[in-house]
């Protein structure tokens, strides 16, 4: 059912809007016998995130990493001397948070903490020979994983659907600015 969903969703045909983009959706009804969760895109992205991380879950393990922390190796991989504080926004979360994730990687001799020569108050961080090489056996098994889930999609629907989800964070974080503002004044 829910990969019928997204395929409507994706192709502009759901049941429950019109082809017209400005349809105002905070007025749908229930779709025939359609649970109302099933309604909600937040809720079936959850779901698709629940299946999907209990996979890369289970791929990590292999690795001993979280996805967390696997997220952090990736983003110290391709940013060479990235400092603790634009690791902690490249990855949405709290400087503090960082800190913790860095302290992990650090300790296993994945990845080395440097004063920054630009900015002495500041850590540059760099990926080891051995975190590098976790890393991208990590990523390679990731990818096959996540090409046997996504097995069933070509191509362009897949890019259709990495461009919608674009789209939507886009608009889902320039609401909650606006929300954000809303109760600052």
């Amino acid at each position: 059912m829910f990969g019928a969903q997204v395929e409507n969703l994706l192709i502009g045909q759901n049941k429950m809007t019109s082809q017209n983009k400005e349809t105002d959706l905070t007025d749908v009804a229930t779709a025939e016998g359609e649970p109302v969760l099933n309604q909600f895109l937040g809720y079936n992205l959850k779901r698709t995130f629940n299946a999907i991380h209990a996979n890369l879950v289970l791929t990590l393990k292999a690795f001993d990493l979280r996805m967390v922390t696997y997220s952090a190796l990736i983003v110290i991989l391709e940013n060479r001397g990235l400092r603790q504080a634009e690791l902690a926004k490249a990855l949405r979360i709290d400087r503090g948070n960082a800190v913790a994730i860095v302290d992990e990687l650090e300790k296993r001799k994945l990845i080395t903490r440097d004063r920054h020569p630009d900015d002495r108050r500041s850590y540059a961080l760099h990926i080891t020979e051995s975190g590098r090489e976790l890393c991208e056996s990590a990523i390679k098994a990731d990818r096959e994983c996540e090409a046997r889930i996504l097995s069933g999609l070509d191509a362009s629907r897949l890019n259709q659907l990495f461009d919608t989800l674009s789209d939507i964070e886009t608009a889902a974080y320039q609401e909650l600015d606006r929300r954000i503002d809303a109760q600052d004044t």
